[in-house]
């Protein structure tokens, strides 16, 4: 009786490694594509598609390109206004600074900034009907 079980498991893993045998062979003879796509005609439509996006792509670099350029000229600009905002900010703190705290002459009227108030009527005036 002991061979009768022997003989059984012999073939079980018989059947099982030609299973696993079957399988991996199948695996890579689907891998391979052993059915090649069938080549439709070509769709004129499709053809137009793709050279407009290509066209768009190649367009968009130079886009991009130019944007970055425009970018970095704005930043350069701004921080050489803003170096002249401080340089100025820092001049008129320096001259408050100087100025006398009590006011000079005037209707209370501080001339420092150079700017005047009038109190005045306007010059022109409109109307509307």
């Amino acid at each position: 009786m002991a061979t009768t079980d022997e003989s059984k498991r012999r073939v079980r893993r018989t059947a099982i490694g030609a299973t696993l045998l079957m399988t991996a062979g199948l695996g890579v003879a689907i891998g391979s594509n052993p059915f090649p796509a069938t080549q439709h005609p070509a769709n004129p439509q499709l053809a137009a598609l793709t050279a407009r996006e290509k066209a768009l792509a190649r367009r968009a670099t130079v886009v991009n390109a130019r944007s970055a350029q425009q970018w970095h000229v704005y930043r350069v600009q701004l921080a050489a206004r803003q170096k002249q905002i401080k340089a100025v900010t820092l001049a008129n703190a320096h001259i408050s600074a100087q100025a006398p705290a009590g006011g000079s002459s005037g209707g209370g009227a501080s001339t420092a900034s150079g700017v005047s108030y009038v109190a005045a009527a306007p010059v022109a005036s409109t109307k509307t009907s």
